[in-house]
C-alpha cells in the first residue's frame, strides 16, 4: 500500500492541472459562461509524415502510456490519509439519495484524478463524470502534425486520444457513466483548425472544406469512443454555446464565420450518423433559462429535434441568488413541451455573485433547498430531467473560486449547501 501511495504522489506531481477560467460573460443578474481555458497545450506524438496516403488520416496518433493506471484504486486506509483533508466517509451520498431521479454528476479535472482523497470523495458522491477540459477539441485535435503536411491532412485532421483515454479509464474503473463534453464549440478549438493550411495566418477554409473537417473529427471521436468504451458514454454535448445572449447566433464564432448558421444542424446530423445506439445528443448553453435566449435556442434547435437528431437540452446553470428556481423550472418545462426532449442540468454552481453577501453559506444552502425542491416537483410532473452535474468538486477548484460556488471546502469539508440538497430529497 505504501508503494501505491508513493506512485500516486509521484503522479499527482506529474499530471496536468485542469483549470476553468472565465470567457464570454453576461452582465447584470444573468448567468456567466465559463470558458474552461487550458493552462497547457495538449501533447501529441506522431511522425512528421504519414506512412501512406491510404491510411494515415484515419489512423489515430499512437497513444502514450496511460499514467492514470497508477491511481485507479482508491486507498481508503485512514493511516495513509493526507492530513490536509478531513474524513468524508460518513457523508450522505448524493448519487444514492437521488438515484430514483437522475444521474448525479461532477465535472472532474485532472487534478482530482491525480489525488487519492479527491477521488475518494468524487467516487462516493457521483455516478456521472464530465471531463472538465480534457475531452474538448483542443485536447484532441493535433493541428501541429496536420500543419507539417497540410495538403495531406487537408480534410481530416489527426486526433490524439491520450487525454480522452485517461478520463474514460478513470470513469470506467470507478463505475461512473460519462457525459461527453464537447464536440463542437467556438472556444477551446484550435484557431488553426479553421484555416486552410492549419496556419492561422492563412485564409479561412471554405464552407465545404470546414464541414468535411467537422464531420471527420466527430466521426473519429464517436467511433473511437464507441469501439474502445462501449456503453460508457451516455450523452454528448454535440454543440456548445452557439447562441449569443439575446441576439441570435453567436456571430463571432469561427464556426459561424466559416460555415454559417447551419453548422449546428450539420454537427447534429454527423453526430447522429456516427453515435452508437442509445447515446443521447444534446445542445448545451448558458443562460438557457432566460426568455430571449431560450427563444433563440429553440429557433435553432427545433428543426434539429424534428429531424430526429437532437435528444436533449443541457442547461449549464451557473447561477446566483438573483434567480427564482420556479422561473428556472418554467424554462425547463418549456424545452420539454416544445421539443419533447430530455433536460440535463450540466454545469451547476451557485456563486456569491455580489461578493459581499452576509451569511453566504446559509443563503447558498437556502437556494439549494428551493432549487432541488422545485426540480423534484418538475420531474414528478413528467418532465424528464435525467442528469444533474455540479461544475467542480471544491471551491478552490471552481472557475468561480472567489464566490464559494460549490459544495465542498478546500479541505473537503461539506458545506451547508451539500446538506441542503440531501435534505431537499427527504
Amino acid at each position: 500500500m505504501k508503494k501505491n501511495r508513493l506512485l500516486a504522489a509521484l503522479l499527482t506531481a506529474a499530471v496536468i492541472l485542469g483549470s476553468c477560467g472565465s470567457s464570454d460573460s453576461s452582465s447584470g443578474t444573468s448567468e456567466t459562461a465559463p470558458a474552461d481555458k487550458e493552462a497547457t497545450e495538449t501533447t501529441a506524438s506522431a511522425e512528421d509524415k504519414p506512412a501512406s496516403e491510404e491510411n494515415a488520416p484515419t489512423e489515430f496518433i499512437p497513444e502514450a502510456k496511460n499514467t492514470q493506471e497508477l491511481i485507479l484504486e482508491v486507498d481508503t486506509d485512514p493511516s495513509h490519509r493526507d492530513k490536509r483533508f478531513v474524513e468524508t466517509a460518513d457523508y450522505a451520498q448524493l448519487k444514492e439519495t437521488y438515484k430514483d431521479k437522475f444521474y448525479f454528476g461532477c465535472a472532474v479535472s485532472e487534478r482530482v484524478m491525480g489525488n487519492n482523497e479527491y477521488t475518494e470523495l468524487t467516487v462516493a458522491q457521483f455516478n456521472s463524470y464530465t471531463a472538465e477540459n480534457a475531452m474538448k477539441p483542443d485536447s484532441g485535435l493535433d493541428w501541429k502534425t496536420a500543419a507539417k503536411n497540410p495538403e495531406f491532412y487537408k480534410e481530416h485532421a489527426p486526433v490524439n486520444f491520450n487525454r480522452f483515454k485517461n478520463c474514460l479509464d478513470y470513469a470506467q474503473a470507478h463505475n461512473m457513466k460519462v457525459r461527453g463534453h464537447t464536440l463542437v464549440w467556438h472556444s477551446q478549438t484550435p484557431e488553426e483548425f479553421f484555416h486552410v493550411n492549419y496556419d492561422k495566418t492563412s485564409a479561412f477554409c471554405d464552407k465545404e472544406l470546414m464541414l468535411k473537417r467537422m464531420e471527420n473529427y466527430i466521426k473519429d471521436v464517436l467511433e473511437w469512443t464507441n469501439a474502445n468504451y462501449p456503453g460508457l458514454i451516455y450523452a454528448w454535448d454535440v454543440v456548445n454555446e452557439a447562441i449569443d445572449d439575446g441576439s441570435g447566433m453567436r456571430k463571432q464564432s469561427n464556426w459561424y464565420k466559416v460555415v454559417g448558421e447551419d453548422f449546428v444542424a450539420k454537427a447534429f446530423e454527423y453526430a447522429r450518423k456516427y453515435a452508437a445506439p442509445g447515446v443521447k445528443l444534446f445542445y448545451n448553453d448558458y443562460n438557457a433559462y432566460q426568455a430571449r435566449k431560450q427563444r433563440d435556442i429553440l429557433k435553432v434547435i427545433k428543426p434539429i429535434a424534428e429531424a430526429g437528431n437532437l435528444d436533449g437540452v443541457g442547461m449549464q446553470s451557473h447561477l446566483g441568488l438573483y434567480l427564482n428556481p420556479n422561473d428556472f423550472m418554467k424554462a425547463v418545462k418549456k424545452y420539454h413541451d416544445e421539443l419533447g426532449c430530455e433536460i440535463h442540468i450540466t454545469e451547476l454552481d451557485v456563486g456569491n455573485d455580489k461578493k459581499k453577501v452576509d451569511d453566504w453559506e446559509k443563503k447558498q444552502a437556502d437556494f439549494m433547498t428551493r432549487f432541488f425542491t422545485a426540480l423534484q416537483k418538475t420531474i414528478d410532473e413528467g418532465v424528464p430531467v435525467t442528469s444533474v452535474t455540479i461544475w467542480g468538486l471544491t471551491d478552490d477548484m471552481s472557475w468561480r473560486q472567489n464566490e464559494g460556488a460549490l459544495l465542498f471546502e478546500m479541505d473537503l469539508t461539506k458545506k451547508p449547501a451539500f446538506d441542503a440538497i440531501i435534505e431537499a430529497k427527504k
